[in-house]
């Protein structure tokens, strides 16, 4: 699964997304479910906006099962990401994710960003949900797939991070599902590296750089 990840730059440049913009922003060194979180979507024009992380289907009633993650094997078929996977996907800007590891006694916090340090962007799905006839707000789930060998170690999955090349296919409204669903693979292992963090991360309240940094594993 993917519970927590970073975005750290101060300033986000979308040209790689299609946005010919930037947008400054505070460092995230924590975000948790139901954080509001960047987006890059195709709703009638492709844009950045942002939307709570945690996804809620317009039908949905009891707002407590909203879902952060959506698997890549059963998102096509599962009533509560089938509608979003083919009409609104979106890629979720991040610098890496967070992963706990499961020990004896423990479990042990992992960071995982990539080896060149540049922009991932996870495959997402978003929905809007009407609270009332003029309320409404948009939320998102990041996709997760099986981990590759060297996240492996730490948890058997991972999100999807789509190469740029994959972008364009991946929010086209005209894109078979059945290709895109095609994207949804393991990261290659040689592009990402990962280190074991303090338990400090574990509480979403902090959010400073201390998330981040090395201990000894």
């Amino acid at each position: 699964m993917c519970g927590r990840f970073t975005l750290l730059r101060d300033k986000v440049d979308c040209r790689q997304f299609g946005l010919d913009l930037q947008f400054s922003q505070l460092p995230h060194y924590n975000i948790a479910p139901r954080d509001q979180v960047t987006l890059i979507r195709n709703d009638h024009q492709r844009e950045c906006v942002t939307a709570s992380w945690g996804l809620v289907p317009g039908w949905l009633k009891d707002l407590s099962r909203a879902q952060i993650n959506a698997r890549a094997d059963t998102i096509a078929e599962k009533p509560m990401f089938r509608h979003a996977f083919r009409q609104r996907r979106c890629l979720i800007p991040a610098d890496g994710y967070f992963e706990w590891q499961s020990l004896p006694d423990r479990k042990q916090p992992w960071y995982i960003r990539k080896r060149d340090k540049s922009l991932m962007a996870f495959a997402g799905i978003w929905e809007r949900y009407h609270a009332s006839d003029d309320v409404f707000y948009d939320s998102c789930a990041i996709i997760t797939t099986t981990a590759n060998p060297l996240t492996a170690k730490v948890h058997d999955r991972m999100p999807v991070i789509l190469q740029p090349e994959h972008y364009k296919t991946w929010l086209s409204a005209d894109s078979d599902p059945a290709s895109c669903q095609t994207l949804l693979q393991p990261l290659s292992p040689e592009l990402l590296q990962l280190w074991p963090v303090s338990t400090y991360v574990n509480n979403p309240a902090h959010k400073g750089p201390q998330c981040i940094e090395a201990i000894a594993g």
